[in-house]
Formats: C-alpha cells, sequence, structure tokens
C-alpha cells in the first residue's frame, strides 16, 4: 500500500482543441481505473469474473483533493465486468490536486444489498477512511487501493491508475469437516486486536495505515467453517509479520456452545496483498502445528507430514547464544511462546524453551546466564497418545542414520542413537514419564560409538521425568469465562456462509 500506483499516464489534448492560455483557469481530468488488476494480483480474476455472472458487483469510486486536503469532486460506478472504468471531472480549477481510488466489491440479489465495507469521513484527505461493517468477509467483499497527484493547468488530460489489493485471499482449510471431528464450528480468532479499516491518505506511512481495535468484549472468527465444510475462502484485512492467531472448535451443548482451544495463540506472518492457506488436521494438532503459508507450498508441506517428517527443526549450532535461538524461532511459520525468558535448570544449565505444536516444544539450555554457549537441545512431546516410532521415523526422514542403542556401562540407559548427516549432532530417542516422547540432541562425541548395542539386544526404552509444564489450554481463567467473552459464527445470522456461497468457490 506504500507504493499504490502502479501506472499513471497522461495523454495531452491539442492545444487547438484546448489552448492552455491565462484566460483558462480550470481543466478537465478523464481518469481510468484498471478494475481487473487488483484480482490478478492476488489470482483471484477468473473467481470474480465467474461470479460476476452471478450476485457479484464491483463498486469503484474516485475522490479528489485539492492542495488544502479538501475533497472537490466525486465519482463513483457500479459495473458487473472487469473491463476498465472511466470517469470524468470538469471544470477542475487550476492546482495541484491528490487523487484517491477506492475498489471494493458486494453480493446484489436484486433485493438486498450485502456491503461489508463503507467509505467515511470523505470530506478531507486526512480523515477520509475505508471501514468494515462485519467481521467475516468472502472473497465476495475486497478491497483495493489507489493515490496519484496531479496538476490541472488548463489543460485536459488523461491519466490511468491501478488499484493494489488490500488485505488477504485467505483460504481456512481442514483435513476433515467440524461435524467429523464432532463439532458444530472451528473459527479463527485474532485474539489481540481486530483491523477494522485502512486510512486513505497516502502521506500516511504504512504502520499508520490501519485502523485497529483491541478485541475485548466479544472476539469473533475472521474466518471459519460450519459444520460440512472443508475449506473456504474468506477475506481479511488482518495482517502482521507475528500476528496471534486461535484455533477455536465449538459444540452445541443444549442452547449452549462450548469452546475447545485447538491451537492457543500460534504466532504467524500474515502480509498484505498475499493469497494464503491456514491448513490444520485436529487429529494431529498435537504435534504438527497449523499450516499458514502460499497455496502452492501446501501440498510438499502436508506431503512430508503424511511421509511422517515431523515439523521440528531445532537450532543445532552447538556454541550458539540466545539471539541466534530467538531469530530461528521468529523465522517459523508457526510458533508459540513458552518460558519467555532464561531460567535455571538445576545440574543442567539456563533452560529456554517454546512451542512449536500445542503439545510439542523446542528446549534449549545454555551454559550461561545471558544465554551464551548452547549445550544442549531437546524437542518434547506431552501428547501419551502419539508412539515413538513417529520421532524415530520423522528422524531418519530428516536424514538422520540409526546407530543402535546408547548403553552406558554404569546406568540402566539403553536409548535409541541417531547421527545426523554431517555428523556433528546425535539424538537420543526415549519416552516422557509423563507420555509422549523426549529427542535429546548434543554435539556429537565419537567416545559414544563405544558404548552402542544392537537393539535386539536391549531392553525397553527408559521413562524420565518431564522437564516443560504441560501445554496451558487458555490464556483466560476457565471455561465459564471463555464463553462469556467469545461468539460462535452461528450467532450472527447476517454472516452465515450460506448466502455468500451463492457465488464464492463458483458454487450455484
Amino acid at each position: 500500500m506504500a507504493a499504490v500506483i502502479v501506472a499513471l499516464a497522461f495523454n495531452a489534448c491539442s492545444t487547438n482543441d484546448n489552448p492552455i492560455t491565462p484566460s483558462t483557469p480550470s481543466g478537465r481530468a478523464v481518469i481510468t481505473l484498471n478494475t481487473a488488476a487488483m484480482y490478478e494480483e492476488v489470482g483471484i480474476a477468473k473467481l470474480i469474473e465467474f461470479n460476476l455472472n452471478k450476485l457479484l458487483c464491483i463498486a469503484d469510486t474516485i475522490l479528489i483533493y485539492d492542495q488544502n486536503g479538501r475533497l472537490v469532486s466525486k465519482l463513483g460506478t457500479v459495473t458487473k465486468s472487469l473491463e476498465p472504468q472511466t470517469f470524468e471531472f470538469d471544470d477542475l480549477p487550476n492546482g495541484t490536486y491528490t487523487l484517491v481510488g477506492w475498489q471494493t466489491s458486494y453480493l446484489d440479489d436484486g433485493t438486498t444489498a450485502d456491503k461489508h465495507f463503507a467509505l467515511a469521513d470523505e470530506e478531507e484527505l486526512s480523515t477520509v477512511k475505508v471501514i468494515q461493517l462485519y467481521s467475516i468477509h468472502s472473497t465476495a467483499t475486497t478491497n483495493g487501493l489507489a493515490s496519484a497527484t496531479v496538476t490541472v493547468n488548463g489543460n485536459s488530460f488523461e491519466a490511468t491508475v491501478t488499484p493494489k489489493f488490500v488485505g488477504s485471499v485467505f483460504n481456512l482449510k481442514s483435513e476433515k469437516s467440524p461435524q467429523e471431528y464432532g463439532f458444530e464450528e472451528i473459527g479463527l480468532y485474532h485474539m489481540d486486536q481486530v483491523t477494522q479499516g485502512f486510512w486513505l491518505d497516502p502521506a500516511r506511512s504504512e504502520d499508520d495505515r490501519w485502523i485497529v481495535e483491541a478485541a475485548e468484549e466479544a472476539p469473533y472468527p475472521f474466518a471459519y467453517l460450519y459444520q460440512n465444510e472443508e475449506e473456504y475462502l474468506h477475506y481479511t484485512l488482518e495482517h502482521g509479520d507475528d500476528i496471534g492467531l486461535t484455533l477455536i472448535a465449538w459444540t452445541l451443548a443444549g442452547d449452549d456452545f462450548e469452546l475447545d482451544e485447538i491451537v492457543p495463540h500460534g504466532h504467524h506472518k500474515l502480509q498484505d496483498g498475499s493469497n494464503v492457506v491456514y491448513y490444520f488436521d485436529v487429529e494431529r494438532i498435537s504435534y504438527q502445528p497449523p499450516f499458514l503459508g502460499l497455496p502452492e507450498e501446501l501440498p510438499t508441506w502436508k506431503a512430508d507430514r503424511d511421509a511422517g517428517k515431523l515439523v521440528n527443526d531445532p537450532y543445532l549450532k552447538w556454541g550458539c547464544n540466545l539471539a541466534e535461538v530467538e531469530a530461528h524461532k521468529q523465522a517459523k511459520q508457526f510458533w508459540a511462546v513458552g518460558n519467555g525468558q532464561l531460567e535455571f535448570w538445576e545440574g543442567e544449565g539456563w533452560h529456554y524453551w517454546y512451542y512449536v505444536a500445542t503439545h510439542f516444544t523446542e528446549q534449549y539450555i545454555f551454559e550461561t546466564e545471558d544465554g551464551q554457549n548452547l549445550i544442549d537441545v531437546m524437542c518434547v512431546c506431552h501428547d501419551p497418545n502419539v508412539p515413538l516410532d513417529v520421532f524415530t521415523k520423522s528422524l531418519q526422514l530428516q536424514g538422520y542414520t540409526y546407530l543402535g542403542k546408547l548403553h552406558y556401562p554404569d546406568t540402566e540407559d539403553y536409548d535409541d542413537l541417531f547421527l545426523s548427516a554431517d555428523g556433528q549432532t546425535e539424538a537420543l530417542v526415549y519416552a516422557n514419564y509423563n507420555g509422549g516422547c523426549i529427542i535429546d540432541y548434543i554435539a556429537f562425541d565419537p567416545e559414544d560409538l563405544d558404548y552402542i548395542i544392537p537393539a535386539n539386544l536391549a531392553p525397553a526404552n527408559r521413562m524420565v521425568q518431564g522437564i516443560a509444564p504441560k501445554p496451558r489450554r487458555s490464556s483466560l481463567n476457565n471455561v465459564k469465562n471463555r464463553n462469556d467473552s467469545m461468539k460462535p459464527m452461528r450467532a450472527l445470522k447476517a454472516h452465515d456462509h450460506s448466502f455468500q456461497q451463492k457465488i464464492v468457490n463458483g458454487k450455484q
């Protein structure tokens, strides 16, 4: 949005048609708006074109502000075509103007126009904005924005402007429908805040572009699946380099809804102007997080998961510091807060950990209090229903070679030992005493090769005490408070998918 003008061309009329003299105090502007470009930008032009033959309408608005930021002219049109739209402004007094173009879309069945966004405070460039009227949107209600500076000097000119897509196309996708999992509905929430709209003044910085409010009273999802839906294509203004999302399932109990936090406050990246998919599988969510990324990247991610390759990829640069681990964490497509700071772990070192899935953690131990010299890394799964061979198979798929059972003569431990492809790291796998599994990574010690015995000569894997608390189920106090503070989408009849399903994704 910081560079919203893609094309701005001027074609002056001949001087015979429109002589520029001191006696010509005004001019004429012909503005052409490239309607299709914003949809082509995010890959939904064919979908939009298909739905224009049904209930979809496209609305284009051009606003012109003088040097003092006052609105001097406004024109708008509604169309059912992706052809460029032309606006003519006559008798514009000589001067320099800021032109703002806003493009949006909505559904109209002939009796009801379902508009999800509105223009507000348009009399001043410093106050003009677009605000959302509902909390959830399909691709039938998207927005684009363009701006330019133009000068009138008694002449007539033509200009073409190209709106840039604002917000994101967001496909919420599940392995199974909510009802197959035993739920009424599954919704995705931005718990901390809600993006309510955006300012149109091109002088604003990107950080100052968005109208954001705290989600305090009754947060609603910005994307959801209802009953038998396995995916649904949404549109959202939510965005950020580090956006906290909570995935919640709703179950109908009598006349009330009860919730279950499937993924509590996972951190993601969601860039403005993108086309992404958020995919999840409730049955694997304890050790395989949701995916949020480009649609073309999902098949490879899912194929690795289906083959048994886990998403854990701990930072294994021995001797590194906490800052490097933090950078590794921030680069992940999903993570969630653990202890958030270094804590002393008696007999081991300084301990730092975070979630890579709902019940799966990466844990790091440093030698010093200020987080220097990484000496040990562990991945801990707290789900007792996940068998040990899930983790041993994943290590092999990640390039580790199984060496056998590691057994020191003065211990009763017999742990599966793996060696990394680069020969720098060895990984021990053993069961956690309260259920689940621990993968313990340390720098390779050649002497360990002297203590390996064949697996068939060793007893079962040992179990050790858990090293991190069970994952929290909620940041709220209790079930009653959660139910009082949140709402499922079914409570909002006006936002039901049924009306928008008449056109979105090509449904009849």
